[in-house]
């Protein structure tokens, strides 16, 4: 008797533990952080603890996630003070096909008119909104957004002037990515890499 009520008290701390951990976590992807230009024509213009990121052209820009559904205000409001308008986002891009990244897609792809840009195996998860996700599916946890066209391994998204590389980098997703680009600075040349976190999901490989 005494072994279950210990084993009921570890489990309930626990659940408390995680539970302030998760709501800790939620208030930093949501709480605003100033747009700001991280190098060249790449904007920094998401949350203090989720990146969006956006890659600026005269003939259009990329975006690069969204982070929560409730996100879209702080993304408009950080884009126009580094000095853009979200409606010339042209194309829109995700690193991993989880609702933290996701959620927002589907009324910005709406709003501007942008084409969803993905890999084979993050577009049918954004698609059927999470359901099909081998980790988190089962459930519909974000909006679901249509895929206009797929991509892959180094294939070069244009743009204007951009030029961004695809990397597939599996594991966090099934189609988790990254992206690369050269950026000129003050007479210098950068290459500049938007990275995917390295976590591995059990059950990827």
């Amino acid at each position: 008797m005494r072994r279950k009520i210990y084993q009921l008290a570890v489990a309930c701390c626990l659940f408390f533990i995680t539970t302030a951990q998760l709501n800790a976590q939620s208030d930093g992807w949501t709480r605003p952080f100033p747009g700001h230009r991280v190098i060249g024509n790449l904007y920094a213009v998401g949350t203090y603890d989720l990146g969006v990121f956006l890659i600026t052209s005269d003939d259009g820009h990329i975006l690069i996630n969204t982070g929560l559904a409730e996100s879209i205000a702080s993304i408009r409001d950080n884009i126009t003070a580094v000095g853009f308008r979200l409606q010339d986002v042209k194309i829109l891009l995700t690193m991993q096909a989880h609702w933290d990244h996701t959620a927002a897609l589907a009324e910005i792809k709406g709003t501007t008119g942008a084409e969803m840009w993905a890999t084979a195996d993050d577009a049918r998860v954004l698609e059927d909104g999470g359901f099909s996700d081998p980790h988190f599916g089962g459930r519909q946890s974000f909006r679901p957004v249509g895929v206009e066209r797929i991509i892959g391994e180094a294939e070069v998204i244009e743009l204007g002037d951009i030029r961004l590389r695809v990397h597939e980098h599996p594991g966090h997703t099934e189609g988790s990515s990254s992206y690369s680009m050269q950026v000129s600075e003050n007479g210098r040349d950068y290459h500049v890499v938007i990275a995917n976190m390295g976590t591995i999901n059990a059950g990827k490989r």
